[in-house]
């Protein structure tokens, strides 16, 4: 992977690797730190480690009949874009962010969570 040969160029001193050499010290160990641990994000995500979503939590806010057509992009306002972000809103804050009744809110996130079990 022609990332991982950079990454190594960097690390081990290969000719970019020298130029760093010459700075030395704390900096030298901070690009390594950072270096390393970029190849092992990529690594994790190139080998699927890191777990996608479920794809319950992922299911668009259409999928709620308790939204109306008035109501269907309010969340979206405020960056809630699927059913797992609704069900993990407090009512309140949505309520106050949006200017609507608390309660309403409320029935929002009790049929995200039920949407989700």
């Amino acid at each position: 992977m022609w990332l991982r040969g950079l990454v190594d160029q960097v690390v081990g001193g290969g000719p970019i690797g020298m130029g760093i050499a010459v700075v030395g010290g704390p900096i030298s160990a901070l690009i390594s730190l950072v270096t390393s641990e970029a190849r092992r994000w990529v690594e994790d995500l190139v080998m699927d480690r890191i777990d996608p979503p479920d794809a319950a939590d992922v299911r668009d806010l259409a999928a709620l009949s308790v939204l109306d057509a008035s109501e269907r992009y309010a969340p979206e306002a405020v960056g809630i874009t699927d059913v797992g972000q609704l069900a993990e809103a407090d009512a309140e804050r949505l309520a106050t962010a949006l200017d609507a009744d608390p309660g309403r809110t409320e029935a929002w996130i009790q049929a995200a969570t039920e949407d989700l079990t």
